[in-house]
């Protein structure tokens, strides 16, 4: 039985035969570039989120201020 890891050119010597290493790589391409999609999407959400909280926290600070200001002048 022959191997199939057996090259009959020397040019061949360099390549590989099995084709193993193309899908492993692809497959890791495409992982790496889920992730790099996904991680973008959370850091923008995550952005989001922070500006929304910073925006909410303003707007109470602001109530808080109008709040006391009628306070001082009711009385």
């Amino acid at each position: 039985m022959k191997d199939k890891r057996t090259y009959k050119y020397e040019k061949e010597h360099g390549e590989d035969m099995s084709h193993e290493n193309e899908s492993k790589i692809d497959s890791v391409t495409a992982l790496t570039e889920q992730y790099r999609a996904d991680l973008h999407a959370y850091k923008e959400r995550e952005s989001l989120h922070i500006k929304t909280e910073n925006q909410l926290n303003a707007t109470k600070q602001i109530v808080i201020e109008m709040s006391s200001t009628i306070k001082d002048v009711s009385h």
